[in-house]
């Protein structure tokens, strides 16, 4: 009788500690080291007319054709928006903060015979 209510408390003891590492790891991933960039819309500087871009993190393609998008973008990093008829916005990520990068992107159409890159 005695022995297996000792059998109890360490099944109980070791499902405690599991407990305990598993919210240990949940807390390091979140932790990671990234920032929000949330995008509330994509439109021409000088018509205000919505724009459907291609969203890019650190130069991989992760939204296209949207005009609001929101990423995690890993610390350093870069954010770019580009539309082959407008310039490239981009902001370069090179610190870490709890809050989230909000608002517009507004786009500079490409000059004519001007060279993007």
């Amino acid at each position: 009788m005695a022995r297996s209510i000792k059998s109890k408390i360490n099944i109980k003891w070791g499902l405690l500690f599991l407990l305990v590492m598993f919210l240990i790891l949940l807390a390091a991933c979140k932790n990671k080291e990234t920032i929000r960039v949330n995008i509330t819309e994509i439109t021409d500087v000088s018509t205000g007319q919505p724009i459907a871009a291609d969203v890019y993190v650190n130069g991989n393609l992760v939204s296209q054709g949207v005009t609001e998008a929101t990423s995690d973008v890993p610390v350093p990093g870069e954010f770019e928006v580009r539309h082959p008829d407008y310039e490239i916005w981009k902001i370069e990520i090179a610190g870490k903060t709890d809050k989230t990068l909000r608002g517009p992107v507004k786009l500079e159409p490409l000059l004519s015979g001007k060279m993007e890159g």
